[in-house]
């Protein structure tokens, strides 16, 4: 069965971690394995199956009109869609805390994850790429992949990948390590970590304004 994307715990040390959020008290299980670096993007999380679009709340098809063209793109894509997979993206289309000058039209759809919703088991990320590739659709810009040995040497990276600019304009909010190999739900936790700057402000207000779109090249 289809379910919202879980909460990714963040790093010891990210800059922007609100009460209830989680912090991961145990990197054990992304040291010594391959995993993949890859850009955290200020949009909208949105999961596409077959037959239906949701928004992050996963509670029903999104509403707003800034979701008009996910819709649109999930049209497109709805026929390539595996049965019983949740595929995970981020939607670009309206400008959250983070403004992206330089973000290509056909990037505002990027896809970062998949689920296998009848084992329970997220898609290992070459296999993320196969998907969005028969998807004609792009991934979240990869930034390293290789193995860490400890846990400093994974938080240094972290900080330095945050530090830098975006693949879509001066400021990135942040990166996203997993694990490249495929892991089941009670592993995600372990599997997936965040490390978010510090001055990003929640996403929230942008649904209460009037959408407004980045920039275009």
């Amino acid at each position: 069965m289809s379910a919202k994307y879980p909460r990714t715990p963040h790093l010891p040390g990210s800059l922007s971690i609100d009460r209830d959020d989680r912090v991961s008290g145990d990197l054990g299980a992304l040291l010594g394995v391959d995993v993949v670096v890859t850009e955290k993007l200020d949009g909208a999380n949105v999961c596409l199956l077959p037959d239906a679009l949701y928004a992050r709340s996963h509670s029903g098809p999104p509403s707003h009109p800034a979701f008009d063209h996910a819709k649109a793109a999930h049209a497109r894509v709805a026929w390539r869609l595996p049965e019983h997979v949740s595929v995970f993206a981020e939607h670009l289309h309206a400008v959250h805390s983070v403004v992206y000058p330089e973000l290509p039209s056909e990037a505002e759809l990027q896809v970062f994850g998949a689920r296998d919703d009848l084992a329970n088991v997220w898609w290992a990320w070459d296999d993320v790429v196969t998907l969005a590739r028969d998807l004609v659709l792009p991934v979240v810009p990869e930034l390293w992949r290789g193995i860490f040995r400890s846990g400093a040497e994974l938080q240094a990276a972290a900080q330095r990948y945050a530090s830098q600019r975006s693949a879509y304009g001066p400021d990135r909010e942040g990166v996203v390590i997993r694990a490249a190999a495929r892991f089941s739900d009670g592993e995600f936790g372990r599997r997936v970590v965040k490390w978010v700057r510090g001055d990003h402000a929640p996403g929230a207000a942008w649904s209460r304004t009037t959408v407004r779109r980045h920039q275009r090249v």
